[in-house]
């Protein structure tokens, strides 16, 4: 568990950090002050993805240290530091959604990155925002399988294709 939660929370923020740097030097000749602003919200979801991670890991070793003498207070521990690490980094999507929505709207303004790609990125944002309202939670969903493929298009592209100048 340890060696997942490195790779879906510490090696994730690694690469957000690089993605949201990568992206903005794609997007910023369109609208800079936008391409900023989208920047900022992916280096901070960076940062919760990372401190969600580091807690995740940290938690998981008390837990299994108390889980040796006092199993039902092991699974109290568990079930308060989950909640800290979902509220951090997990439990909802809007850094994120903000992020992608941000870097969408930059990049179809500048036309840096397909349309198509922008729309999914228009999409895929709005669901990260909407897991804000408590009723809308499952909007989650749509977020995190529609992040995953928006961030390998977006890859492809930053890697494939040369910037405009």
């Amino acid at each position: 568990m340890h060696l997942w939660n490195l790779i879906i929370f510490i090696l994730n923020a690694i690469l957000m950090v690089v993605i949201s740097v990568a992206v903005h030097h794609r997007i910023k000749h369109g609208c800079e002050q936008l391409a900023q602003t989208a920047t900022v919200f992916g280096l901070i979801w960076a940062g919760l993805i990372l401190a969600s991670g580091m807690v995740a890991n940290i938690s998981l070793e008390q837990i299994v240290k108390l889980a040796a003498t006092d199993p039902e207070e092991a699974a109290t521990l568990w079930l308060a530091l989950t909640t800290v690490e979902e509220g951090i980094g997990g439990g909802n999507e809007i850094t994120g959604g903000m992020w992608i929505l941000l870097v969408s709207w930059a990049a179809q303004w500048a036309r840096s990155i397909p349309s198509v790609i922008n729309l999914l990125g228009l999409i895929v944002g709005g669901a990260g925002v909407l897991t804000m309202v408590p009723a809308l939670t499952e909007a989650a969903t749509v977020f995190g399988l529609g992040f995953i493929v928006w961030f390998v298009l977006v890859g492809f592209v930053l890697l494939f294709t040369k910037a405009r100048t």
